[in-house]
């Protein structure tokens, strides 16, 4: 059994609220829904469903028709940091964007798992990501932006107090390129 100091004043505290109320759970019960009452104006409430402010379900990003043209596999063909050796030491890279505003990403001994938002910002079209995944099997997270640039991708991977790096990426063939 754990012993210590909180550990005993938690017991202490326990054996003291069973002496006050006679070990019945139920006068413990109605002094609690008195202080509630007592300190209603205090307490903060979850808001029941549908009420403002609450969103029950993920924002769909494909509603707006430029995130169409995203969804697929995309193969990383340079990076700012990284040679091509490293980009593909297991496998081609790439960034993946599915239908539901989810993706993934791998590169060299890197894998994430991202989540993406279609944004305009200062009137350029951004595909932003936010990401958490493994490096060398240590995790990392970050934030990234894509745009598409003719008819392929540029954009920028931002790991969390760590490296950023731009990154072009040029659309795959589908079946091709296919890790686990």
């Amino acid at each position: 059994m754990v012993d210590g100091p909180i550990v005993k004043e938690v017991r202490e505290i326990r054996k003291e609220i069973e002496e006050e109320y006679r070990g019945d759970p139920d006068r413990y019960y109605a002094h609690l829904l008195e202080l509630q009452e007592q300190y209603r104006s205090r307490l903060v409430r979850a808001k029941k469903k549908g009420q403002a402010g609450e969103s029950r379900h993920r924002t769909d990003p494909l509603r707006k028709p430029m995130a169409r043209k995203y969804v697929g596999r995309w193969r990383i063909t340079e990076m700012e940091l990284w040679e091509k050796d490293t980009i593909e030491e297991e496998g081609p890279g790439f960034i993946e964007f599915g239908k539901d505003g989810l993706g993934r990403f791998h590169f060299g001994l890197v894998d994430g798992d991202l989540d993406y938002r279609i944004e305009t910002v200062a009137e350029t079209e951004l595909l932003q990501f936010s990401f958490l995944g493994t490096d060398e099997m240590t995790e990392v997270s970050g934030r990234g932006w894509v745009r598409l640039s003719g008819e392929e991708l540029e954009g920028r991977l931002v790991f969390h107090q760590g490296d950023s790096s731009t990154f072009r990426a040029s659309r795959m063939e589908q079946g091709k390129g296919r890790r686990g």
